[in-house]
């Protein structure tokens, strides 16, 4: 693995109004067969995984990410382009407001 901290972050606007502002701190490169582990400030853990054809993106949606207290989505935003999110579970009225602000689309629950 190797992986590089941004010095500057790089600052990017999204969202229906471009009112939200990214940072990007950094990129992780993975070698074939490499797990990266993130954790988030409430202690959740998600994994993705490089393999030779791709990546697992997500870890096992029933259990492990239940048990992470996330649950997943598939959404759609207004131009129809198509996202999976992961979403704390003690969280969902901030995604439903999130999702109404942003004029996204659940399609439908994963877990």
């Amino acid at each position: 693995m190797q992986f590089d901290k941004f010095l500057i972050p790089r600052h990017i606007h999204v969202g229906v109004r471009n009112e939200i502002v990214l940072r990007h701190v950094g990129l992780c490169q993975l070698e074939t067969d490499e797990l990266l582990t993130i954790q988030n400030t409430n202690q959740q853990k998600y994994d993705i995984v490089c393999k030779s054809w791709g990546f697992y993106a997500t870890p096992s949606i029933n259990p492990r990410l239940v048990n992470e207290g996330l649950l997943t989505a598939l959404i759609q935003n207004h131009l129809g382009r198509e996202f999976i999110v992961l979403v704390n579970n003690k969280s969902k009225q901030d995604f439903g407001d999130y999702c109404l602000e942003e004029n996204l689309k659940v399609i439908k629950w994963l877990s």
